[in-house]
């Protein structure tokens, strides 16, 4: 499984949009480890059009 994603920088200071992944997938703490990494790097994530219900 893939649990790679890419980031968008949104400003040079902080924020990025986290594009090409799928929240709503069961992929475990690696797919976690690497998101919250991304936001300690960006400290704001957007996620758009992800099906959380």
């Amino acid at each position: 499984m893939d649990i790679s994603f890419n980031t968008i920088p949104l400003t040079p200071i902080f924020g990025a949009e986290i594009v090409d992944v799928d929240l709503s997938a069961d992929t475990g703490q690696d797919l976690f480890s690497l998101i919250y990494q991304a936001f300690l790097d960006y400290q704001v994530l957007v996620f758009r059009r992800q099906n959380m219900s």
